[in-house]
């Protein structure tokens, strides 16, 4: 009897009857096919604990479970015992997360992107009275975007993109007297990018009339980011903040990463990538808050800000908030902004091109960018808007 106990646990640790080895493994980098059988590995929990399967990478898409009786003999030769034990087979089907593969190749590209940053000279401090915050509000710039003339009554695609980007900057740069400038504050975002991923859908998945491979997209926009900030930190420093937009969630958390590791050795350019689709910056009794405007409802803003930025909101006398989507100023009369409880929320146009879909519904608008100017002391002076010119 010692002899047959001892003869069955060393079965449990033996493959099957048939099988090359215990624990089979089969598939690809992204697919893998588990296969288990033994007389102990009775479940999915035991499979993967046996195959050692990091969960942090695969996800179980599904798995069967077997069991069968099999009969084999025991003890010394000439003495043998028929001894009937059971078998069990756990197959479990595995699928490799895309997110933390992704994830994870993004931060080794920004990895190797910092360790090349460049280095950029500190700005001279400037000596003036009343120092102005610049806020350059760029709002639905929708890089990628395509629309034909003969059907919307402009082209428009990522050539014009670019060009119109630059020329609405150098535009309203010519307005703003520099030595007046303390620091610029961009939101980066607000669909900036018009699609989200490689099938050429916004972050919900809805189809967009595209112009080119997502990677070219996010290329042209890097490159037209860059040198928009290098331009503004020519003149003073600036602070940017991701504001992600309803078409490109991702995408534009992502270049705003890349966009802090390329300007890690510049002190006087910080980014704000926070995981709040909201952002706040206060300029002395100015605060300012910044979303895209696709989820909140706009009289519930003001009370937004003030449970979110309790401090600040305390200390502030002017309360105001920027938003885009719309593609248009609110009202465009007198008053082109709202008012709630003393709070302004300002709706910003856009400096986007017409698409199929907004002609077709008649959201036809002017295009255009505004910059805002903020005191310390008086709050909002003032704003300058150009009109988009490719």
């Amino acid at each position: 009897m010692a002899e047959t106990k001892r003869l069955l646990n060393a079965l449990k640790s033996e493959p099957a009857p048939g099988a090359t080895s215990a624990v089979e493994v089969s598939g690809s980098d992204t697919e893998q096919v588990l296969t288990c059988r033994t007389a102990t590995v009775r479940t999915l929990e035991d499979a993967l604990a046996v195959a050692k399967v990091d969960l942090s990478i695969w996800d179980v898409d599904r798995y069967t479970i077997n069991k069968w009786d099999v009969a084999a003999k025991f003890g010394k030769q000439g003495n043998e015992q028929l001894c009937a034990t059971e078998l069990w087979q756990v197959k479990v089907w595995l699928k490799r997360r895309i997110g933390f593969n992704f994830e994870r190749a993004m931060n080794d590209v920004l990895e190797k992107l910092a360790a090349r940053a460049p280095h950029y000279q500190p700005l001279p401090k400037k000596q003036t009275t009343d120092p102005l915050l610049v806020e350059i509000s760029l709002a639905d710039v929708h890089f990628g975007k395509l629309a034909w003339a003969p059907e919307v009554g402009e082209h428009y695609d990522l050539k014009i993109a670019s060009r119109v980007y630059r020329n609405a900057i150098t535009d309203v740069l010519a307005l703003v007297d520099p030595a007046r400038i303390e620091r610029f504050l961009v939101p980066v975002g607000n669909d900036f990018f018009h699609f989200d991923n490689l099938l050429s859908t916004t972050t919900a998945g809805t189809p967009q009339d595209a112009d080119g491979r997502y990677p070219k997209v996010i290329q042209t926009g890097f490159i037209a980011l860059v040198w928009a900030i290098d331009t503004l930190a020519s003149i003073a420093p600036v602070n940017a903040l991701w504001i992600p937009g309803n078409h490109d969630y991702l995408s534009s958390y992502h270049i705003c990463r890349e966009l802090a590791a390329w300007y890690r050795h510049a002190k006087h350019v910080k980014f704000d990538v926070g995981a709040s689709p909201r952002k706040y910056y206060r300029h002395g009794q100015a605060l300012l808050g910044f979303t895209h405007g696709s989820e909140e409802k706009l009289d519930r803003l003001p009370n937004i800000m003030a449970t979110e930025a309790k401090a600040d909101w305390a200390v502030a006398s002017h309360h105001e908030w920027h938003i885009g989507h719309t593609h248009r100023s609110r009202k465009l009369d007198t008053t082109p902004v709202d008012t709630y409880e003393g709070c302004v929320v300002r709706t910003l146009p856009s400096l986007t091109g017409i698409d199929a879909w907004h002609y077709r519904r008649g959201y036809i608008g002017r295009r255009a960018l505004e910059a805002y100017l903020w005191s310390k002391t008086r709050g909002y002076v003032g704003h300058f808007s150009v009109n988009a010119s490719s």
